[in-house]
């Protein structure tokens, strides 16, 4: 049973880290990258890329990012913005750009990583559906105290053939290299 626990925690563990790493609100919660997208000085910068997606727009995402962040850079995106709004894009030929990537490797596109989160907002204007950037000097993630899972040894539990656990972990983390990566809106 620990084990099945503690596999089942870690899952949801990682998932919620996930969602607060991208969209937490600070209050009681790691600050989210999407939460910090803005113009002010602590503020992850934006790239405008209009209300559709396009070949050049992408190209103006990167070329927006200071070079010294381009060799670490990778994309993060929802996997329905992805497959229905950048996959379909193709060059002045008619091929598609996202299929360059796939021959070499199936997980990049215009030669960068590209990470999916069921975290990221869905496409649509001004939705903050793109991230792209170098990830590890943008975002630092902290775990103040480590994940423990012990059972609960409540009598109301043990009296009902149950056996209740108790999990506690503290988390925190920010945006502290703002200027290493652009959000596309």
């Amino acid at each position: 049973v620990m084990a099945w626990m503690t596999k089942l925690v870690g899952d949801c563990y990682n998932l919620t880290m996930e969602n607060q790493i991208l969209n937490g609100t600070g209050v009681a919660k790691p600050m989210g990258i999407i939460t910090r997208a803005g113009s002010g000085l602590n503020d992850v910068a934006t790239y405008s890329v209009g209300t559709t997606y396009s070949t050049a727009t992408l190209w103006g995402l990167i070329g927006d990012l200071p070079d010294a962040h381009d060799g670490n850079a990778s994309f993060v995106t929802k996997r329905a913005t992805l497959f229905g709004k950048i996959l379909p894009l193709t060059d002045s030929v008619g091929n598609t750009i996202f299929a360059q990537g796939l021959q070499a490797n199936p997980n990049t596109f215009l030669n960068y990583p590209v990470i999916r989160s069921g975290y990221m907002p869905a496409y649509a204007s001004a939705a903050k559906s793109i991230i792209f950037g170098d990830l590890r000097e943008l975002y630092t993630f902290v775990e103040n105290v480590a994940m423990t899972i012990e059972p609960l040894p409540d009598p109301a539990y043990q009296r009902a053939d149950k056996i209740g656990f108790l999990v506690r972990f503290r988390v925190g983390g920010d945006v502290v290299g703002n200027w290493a990566a652009r959000i596309a809106l």
